[in-house]
């Protein structure tokens, strides 16, 4: 089996045991970019298909160290993916992950996620 099939059952036929143990795909991927926004300053929030970019671009930066066909198979199947994405959703290009877009405040995100964020003072 080639790279590209590796990378399609990964994606499109992900075995039902991978399913419950990690959830689906697309959920992961939203969820990680949540994760990251909630983590971030509103400057720096990060939309579904950055999450997916910036996957792609560490598999392709751990390539440039040192070939291991994990890391073209993952960053095959994160452009696979990325792709479904996209056709099922093309807004998920722009829209940041936990919004309901761009011009949403990153204090309504925040309270839509239920993340409180504390100032911090360093002295």
């Amino acid at each position: 089996m080639n790279i590209l099939e590796k990378a399609d059952e990964i994606v499109n036929k992900r075995s039902e045991e991978k399913e419950r143990q990690y959830g689906p795909f697309k959920d992961s991927m939203i969820r990680a970019a949540q994760i990251y926004n909630a983590m971030s300053p509103a400057s720096e929030r990060m939309s579904e298909s950055g999450m997916y970019r910036a996957l792609i671009a560490l598999k392709l930066s751990r390539q440039a160290y040192a070939h291991k066909t994990d890391n073209l198979l993952d960053a095959c199947a994160y452009i696979g993916a990325w792709n479904n994405l996209l056709e099922e959703d093309p807004e998920a290009l722009w829209r940041i992950a936990g919004t309901g877009g761009p011009e949403e405040s990153s204090k309504d995100w925040q309270a839509n996620m239920g993340v409180e964020q504390e100032k911090i003072e360093i002295k």
